[in-house]
């Protein structure tokens, strides 16, 4: 039993560095989606004008929100609904039970999107859709981060289940 526990904590210790590399990969994304912003602004009516920046920022906003939306989840950062924990009050493992199940179906959802996210990703692929503005690329490479996402989302929501139905402290997921 301890060997699969140290194999666990390892690949634990593994997916945590993979999403804080992810969220970092995200942040120098926004970081350069907002210095060559700046640049095209100071730039526009000269014959310098970055013509390729509002396509290349749409693309920023689109992969580095999915690559940061697993992170945002393991740190409580997303957008949630607190009538029933607020009702539920001095009840914790009651509680515990609560969030447990909506991270369930969180996870559930998850997992659709991301099983809908690839057929669409390999229907594109098969089709040799492109996407054509500025730049013209095979469609599917941009459709890819959108189950790339999710199944961290789904892994991401599976841990927090564990989490709540293990009975350990609700200190890092509330």
């Amino acid at each position: 039993m301890t060997i699969l526990k140290k194999y666990l904590t390892k690949v634990c210790n593994i997916w945590e560095k993979f999403l804080n590399g992810l969220v970092l990969i995200a942040s120098c994304f926004y970081l350069f989606m907002m210095i060559s912003i700046t640049l095209s602004v100071f730039l526009r009516r000269t014959e310098y004008a970055l013509a390729w920046k509002l396509e290349v920022s749409e693309y920023i906003l689109i992969v580095s929100t999915f690559f940061a939306t697993g992170w945002l989840l393991k740190s409580g950062g997303h957008v949630s609904m607190d009538m029933v924990p607020t009702l539920l009050k001095g009840k914790k493992r009651l509680k515990e039970i609560y969030f447990g199940i909506i991270y369930i179906i969180v996870a559930a959802i998850c997992l659709m999107l991301t099983i809908t996210g690839t057929i669409t990703t390999w229907d594109a692929f098969l089709a040799g859709t492109l996407q054509v503005k500025v730049y013209t690329f095979p469609k599917w490479i941009l459709l890819s981060i959108i189950p790339f996402g999710f199944f961290i989302l789904f892994v991401e929501s599976l841990r927090i289940v564990y989490h709540y139905f293990s009975g350990k402290s609700s200190t890092e997921y509330n």
